[in-house]
């Protein structure tokens, strides 16, 4: 993965929304292999550097992928609805 402003990296794993992540990172919470960064421009590789928030490590999201389920429910005022589909 290329390396990508620290503040955008956290936010893209969840720890927070980009200006909270450069909140937590001006007050010293974060730190990148072993050291303390007190600036959200710094430049991180999610699959290199070890960070971490508040003690906590931040991985790099799998690859996946999202699921959406849209359930079908019908409201209708027949009784049942006829096998060969309802009539709209």
């Amino acid at each position: 993965m290329p390396a990508e402003r620290l503040h955008k990296a956290l936010a893209r794993v969840g720890v927070a929304s980009r200006r909270d992540c450069e909140e937590l990172i001006a007050a010293g919470r974060v730190a990148v292999n072993g050291r303390t960064v007190r600036e959200p421009g710094a430049r991180v590789d999610l699959d290199q550097d070890d960070i971490l928030v508040d003690g906590n490590p931040c991985h790099s999201p799998v690859n996946g992928c999202t699921i959406c389920c849209i359930s079908r429910w019908v409201l209708s005022p027949l009784p049942t609805i006829p096998r060969d589909g309802p009539p709209w």
